[in-house]
């Protein structure tokens, strides 16, 4: 998987160890995408499991969450 170096303005990545297990926790406790995000910013537990420190920050999540509704990271 190519990765955008930034050079060009674009925005940096998600790492896609961290988006799984983030959608995870989405999944099994069945929360929207606005929900994920503000529990994994304000919960230790939420933190802790994708491996996020406490000056780490999740923001703009919505747009990778989107992209599994489009097959990117879906059930098949």
């Amino acid at each position: 998987m190519a990765y955008s170096d930034g050079s060009k303005g674009d925005r940096p990545p998600f790492d896609p160890v961290l988006m799984f297990r983030i959608l995870v926790l989405q999944t099994l406790n069945n929360l929207s995408d606005e929900q994920t995000e503000y529990l994994v910013n304000d919960r230790l537990s939420f933190m802790r499991f994708p491996g996020l420190g406490l000056s780490d920050r999740v923001s703009s999540m919505s747009l990778p969450l989107r992209n599994r509704r489009r097959g990117c990271l879906s059930e098949q």
